[in-house]
């Protein structure tokens, strides 16, 4: 893939990954510059979701990164308030979804067969001898396009209602107090 479409280019995307990034802040820096907006502090604080959530095996990294990248572009183009909440939620929805598509998994553990209890010997069979990492550059050069046409398409359509904002238990009583 030269370039995509959306301007994410998976050498550029590798390049991120190679650059000492774990996979969630990656997908979070290339989706994020994107956007035009990059989240410098952002991408680091995201960089515990790596590895399913600091190595524990839940869901890919690069779900959280691409899913804090819509949260981020939701907020930057709504502003706060349930209209950006709901459409960053289905934009994490569909990035989900498109990542199981891609990988046919979303944990981390079910993609590389290690996590946090894993031992030394087997991070290192599956880093270094099986190529994991290799693998994880390809998913990462594969997705991060997706992941941006789904935020996109998430963020754009027009047909979306947002529930009402919550109301606090002392908005209720000064409601109520009020009749």
């Amino acid at each position: 893939m030269s370039k995509a479409i959306s301007g994410i280019s998976s050498i550029g995307t590798v390049g991120s990954f190679l650059n000492g990034r774990a996979c969630s802040d990656t997908l979070f820096h290339v989706l994020s510059r994107a956007f035009d907006h990059p989240l410098k502090a952002e991408e680091s604080a995201a960089r515990p979701l790596a590895g399913g959530i600091m190595q524990h095996g839940y869901q890919c990294g690069m779900i959280w990164g691409a899913t804090l990248a819509a949260g981020a572009q939701a907020y930057r183009l709504l502003g706060p308030g349930p209209q950006a909440e709901t459409r960053a939620i289905i934009a994490a929805q569909r990035l989900v979804e498109s990542f199981r598509v891609r990988n046919n998994h979303i944990n981390c553990v079910d993609i590389t067969d290690i996590d946090r209890s894993s031992t030394t010997m087997q991070m290192i069979t599956y880093f270094l001898i099986k190529g994991g990492s290799i693998g994880c550059f390809r998913m990462a050069a594969r997705y991060a396009p997706a992941a941006f046409s789904e935020i996109n398409t998430a963020l754009s359509e027009n047909n979306i209602e947002a529930p009402p904002a919550p109301i606090s238990c002392s908005k209720i009583i000064e409601v109520l107090a009020a009749h």
